[in-house]
C-alpha cells in the first residue's frame, strides 16, 4: 500500500513539473527589418572566435552577446573550397529575430574538387540575447 501512495505523489509531482514546460511557436511573419554589420575575423570578440574555433568542422548556428551587441554566426560545415555564405535577410518577428542566409558555391569547378573550407558568417546587431530563428 505505501507504495502505491509513493508512486502517485511522484506522478501527481510529475505531472506538475511538466505541466509548466511547453514549446513556444515561432511567428516568423516579418515586423520590421533589422541594420547589421558582418563581421570581419579580426574584429570578433575573443569569446566568439574561441566558441567558432572550438565547434571544428560542424555546421553552427551560435548566439552569442558581449551585453552590448548581439553576433550570429552561421556555418554549414565543411564545403568545397570557395564557397561562402551570404545573408538574404535579418528582421524581427513578433517573438524572435530571424536570420536567413544561403550557401553560395565556389564558381572554381576545379578547386572544388581539390580542397574544402569551412566558411562562415557573423553579423552583429543591436541588442540583448533573445530568441533567434536560423533560416
Amino acid at each position: 500500500m505505501k507504495k502505491i501512495v509513493v508512486a502517485g505523489v511522484c506522478l501527481l509531482v510529475s505531472c506538475v513539473m511538466l505541466g509548466g514546460c511547453g514549446v513556444e511557436e515561432t511567428d516568423r511573419s516579418k515586423v520590421e527589418d533589422i541594420d547589421y554589420t558582418v563581421v570581419a575575423d579580426e574584429d570578433l570578440p575573443e569569446a566568439l572566435a574561441e566558441q567558432i574555433d572550438s565547434r571544428g568542422d560542424e555546421e553552427i548556428k551560435l548566439v552569442f552577446s558581449d551585453g552590448e551587441y548581439l553576433y550570429l554566426a552561421r556555418s554549414y560545415g565543411v564545403q568545397p573550397a570557395g564557397s561562402s555564405i551570404q545573408v538574404l535577410s535579418l528582421y524581427r518577428s513578433k517573438n524572435a529575430i530571424v536570420l536567413d542566409t544561403e550557401l553560395l558555391g565556389s564558381e572554381d569547378a576545379k578547386t572544388q574538387d581539390e580542397k574544402t573550407s569551412n566558411p562562415y558568417i557573423v553579423v552583429k546587431l543591436r541588442g540583448d540575447e533573445q530568441n533567434v530563428v536560423f533560416e
